[in-house]
């Protein structure tokens, strides 16, 4: 594990998932440390919601020869992501760890992340019901939303040997490899999940809800 790998692992540690979902969303959001939602037949349950732990993030940071750290936390200019932001910057300053946050306009923050021009970002994926699309692009070697440059072998291995299979358990398995390495390098760090509320007409028929918060109108009516 590189040191900037210690320094992630201490900065997740110094974070409260579930506090933050009731601060910053009233309690509507889901705490998250995957792509995948606990209850999510792709979640790892092997490696569960970390507990909030300023001793750990502590230590993590001296066992590499740090006390303290600070970086810029890039946010899109509108009050929720501030309201996170500033949430985590109080959480995270209790282990030593100065957030400096920046708002600025969504189009421009993601041109800047493209180019690498950023300390961290607060992003949002909205997820696609198929596994592949909410990991692959995000954590091999070029993939187009790879913006931290990750890349590690047994990843890339992993991924490739899921896109070969059909079955979902199989699939799974490698996923779940997969998990293991991106939960020690922890290139991005997930913090919750949105719900998705929906209301309609009772006269409605045929409508199925779908994880990745898309509307699908094929087979939907209205009697």
């Amino acid at each position: 594990m590189s040191q900037h790998a210690e320094l992630r692992q201490a900065l997740s540690y110094a974070i409260d998932r579930e506090a933050l979902n009731q601060v910053a969303f009233e309690g509507l959001f889901q705490p998250g440390n995957q792509p995948f939602a606990p209850g999510s037949f792709w979640y790892d349950e092997a490696t569960p919601l970390p507990a909030r732990d300023v001793e750990k993030a502590r230590e993590l940071m001296k066992s590499v020869g740090v006390e303290s750290f600070s970086f810029t936390l890039t946010v899109p200019n509108n009050q929720a992501n501030l309201q996170v932001a500033q949430v985590l910057q109080a959480m995270v300053a209790e282990a030593g760890i100065e957030i400096k946050v920046e708002a600025v306009e969504f189009a421009s923050m993601l041109a800047a992340q493209a180019e690498g021009r950023y300390h961290a970002t607060l992003t949002g994926w909205s997820g696609y019901v198929d596994p592949d699309t909410n990991l692959n692009q995000f954590v091999v070697t070029g993939g187009g939303l790879n913006d931290p440059k990750f890349s590690h072998p047994e990843v890339e291995a992993g991924l490739a040997a899921a896109r070969r299979e059909s079955d979902p358990a199989a699939r799974k398995v490698h996923y779940d490899a997969v998990r293991k390495v991106l939960n020690r390098e922890l290139p991005l760090l997930y913090l919750y999940h949105q719900a998705w509320i929906w209301g309609f007409d009772k006269n409605l028929k045929g409508f199925t809800p779908y994880t990745d918060g898309l509307i699908r109108l094929e087979g939907v009516s209205r009697g």
